[in-house]
């Protein structure tokens, strides 16, 4: 999708599109669940302007946010690619969190552990009063009591693309909140111009070794659909999955069997 106010185009994601005007910013995330709807519509306001009389409909936030919290390892690497770590001063299941900095923080209590992502500690989250909140959505469930903290809440489904391009595009989502738009295109263009090289280069292999991926979790093994980014991913590599006919773009719950 694309969107033209000062021009502004999205080249392979489909989970986000984005409406410049002078005022504001408005991005409009979709529901992957149901592409007939919307999942969410925020509204970005410089926080060094005064508010407008007349805005969109949609969440307000002011930006440049210097005060996050951050679900996840993917909302954690995407602000450090973007170098903006030090916004994070909270995080979920750092166990998960494979970022010296998010590992430094958390042990220097500089970045609260807020427990599981599914249950919070809200307590901890009000004390740290964040700008905003970063989360990712699962089809059918809700951000839980957060709802109600008045913060917004920035919900990021971008594990839901279909190509790796796709995934990789919402670096530019994350920069629109923290005023690293520029850095962000540089960023995508060198991820771009890599990942297009190397497809390139694979595009009549004959021989496609077939991958399993990730690994048992609680007695489930989630594999990637045949329609995932990460499916895509293996078949621009060269490689092939055993679920290629699968039409499913997030992940299968297998037994181990």
């Amino acid at each position: 999708p694309s969107a033209t106010g000062n021009e502004y185009t999205v080249k392979y994601a489909q989970g986000f599109s984005v409406t410049k005007s002078a005022d504001y910013t408005q991005i409009i995330v979709h529901d992957p669940w149901d592409t007939t709807k919307i999942l969410q519509k925020y509204v970005l306001v410089d926080k060094s302007k005064q508010l407008p009389a007349k805005l969109p409909e949609g969440t307000l936030v002011r930006t440049p946010l210097s005060r996050v919290v951050a679900y996840t390892s993917v909302h954690c690497a995407s602000l450090q690619e973007l170098q903006s770590v030090d916004i994070i001063k909270g995080v979920c299941q750092p166990n998960y969190i494979n970022l010296q900095s998010i590992k430094d923080g958390v042990a220097n209590q500089s970045i609260l552990d807020l427990g599981s992502e599914f249950t919070p500690n809200v307590e901890s989250i009000i004390e740290l009063n964040p700008e905003a909140i970063f989360v990712a959505p699962v089809s059918g469930s809700s951000p839980g009591k957060i709802e109600h903290l008045n913060i917004p809440i920035i919900q990021t489904p971008d594990y839901m693309e279909y190509t790796a391009l796709g995934r990789g595009e919402w670096i530019r989502f994350y920069s629109l909140f923290i005023g690293k738009e520029v850095l962000a295109d540089s960023l995508f263009n060198v991820t771009e111009k890599n990942y297009n090289e190397i497809k390139t280069k694979i595009t009549s292999v004959k021989e496609r070794p077939v991958v399993l991926t990730d690994m048992m979790y609680q007695n489930v093994w989630y594999v990637p659909g045949g329609k995932s980014f990460i499916a895509n991913m293996f078949h621009d590599a060269g490689a092939s999955i055993p679920w290629n006919d699968n039409e499913s773009n997030g992940s299968l719950n297998l037994s181990f069997e």
